[in-house]
């Protein structure tokens, strides 16, 4: 054994006080491993005894943790760790297993340039629906046959019947294939495209994710009021894009195209009667149309 050295002086007391702790970090298991695989002696701990108590604590906390919700870590899911590299040494804060277990599911995350969608919906994938009936997962796979084709689809239903967490399922799905997908909830999409549109850099960067991501989800076209700028100067030029480029585009509705047809041409203050059929002509192509029933999977 040899003595602490360092800036700090000890009295004999403090010295043996503090080479106990040193001694009984040594036999653990993570220290032998950190020193065997960075090449250190033992000698290490003792100048870095701080350090490695600090860490043998948060490994302590981590003792007969069973899930991420039991976490009593300050940083929940992480914990201090100690690193060496290239000379310099230093606690890092690092995933637990449980962490990673979880970064790993919400991995396609990165492949969202929108997502207006709650976080409990991103686990969900055709391997991973929840509870659903068979006639809700013919629909999903009916949905993601035809966007597989490059074909768009449009789901229209009552309230709470699982357009949007069908609609999940399919961009979760598409973005675990590392294909981009710009998820929007179409009424937040208006109120921001209306309140930035003389800020034309944003309006040119916002559109251009729409435009190009590999599958855009307009999930609730027809709940936003509608301002002729959004319908005409924002989604119909991203939809002639999409169609022109052959990117499939997932609608959700509570109206059918005929009844949002009717809805944009009362919202319109445009004098051109043809917009709204020019919009809804866009949306109709190339589309699968399916009618979502179903009990409210709200109550």
């Amino acid at each position: 054994m040899k003595p602490l050295a360092g800036k700090y002086t000890y009295n004999d007391e403090q010295q043996q006080l503090l080479e106990k702790l040193a001694d009984e970090l040594l036999p653990l298991q993570w220290v032998r491993n950190f020193l065997v695989s960075n090449h250190l002696p033992e000698t290490f701990v003792y100048f870095h005894l701080a350090d490695f108590l600090v860490a043998k604590k948060a490994l302590d906390l981590c003792a007969g943790c069973k899930s991420l919700e039991n976490c009593v870590q300050a940083s929940p899911g992480y914990r201090l760790c100690p690193e060496y590299d290239e000379g310099q040494f230093a606690l890092t804060l690092l995933a637990c297993d449980y962490q990673q277990r979880q970064d790993a599911k919400l991995a396609h995350l990165d492949y969202f340039v929108v997502r207006d969608y709650p976080l409990p919906l991103a686990e969900l994938s055709l391997t991973r629906m929840g509870e659903v009936d068979t006639n809700f997962k013919n629909t999903v796979n009916t949905v993601y046959k035809a966007i597989s084709s490059k074909q768009n689809a449009y789901l229209y239903g009552a309230f709470g019947v699982g357009k949007t967490y069908l609609a999940a399922i399919i961009a979760n799905t598409t973005a675990a294939l590392k294909k981009t997908v710009a998820f929007c909830h179409v009424p937040s999409l208006a109120r921001e495209t209306d309140q930035y549109r003389f800020d034309k850099e944003w309006l040119a960067s916002h559109t251009d994710l729409l435009e190009s991501a590999d599958l855009l989800v307009l999930d609730d076209i027809g709940a936003e009021i509608a301002s002729a700028f959004f319908r005409d100067g924002v989604l119909l030029p991203v939809l002639d894009r999409r169609m022109i480029e052959h990117r499939p585009v997932l609608y959700t509705a509570n109206l059918n195209p005929a009844a949002l047809q009717v809805l944009y041409s009362s919202q319109s203050r445009n004098q051109d009667s043809m917009s709204a059929p020019r919009l809804l002509e866009r949306i109709k192509t190339n589309t699968v149309i399916l009618e979502m029933k179903g009990r409210n999977r709200r109550e």
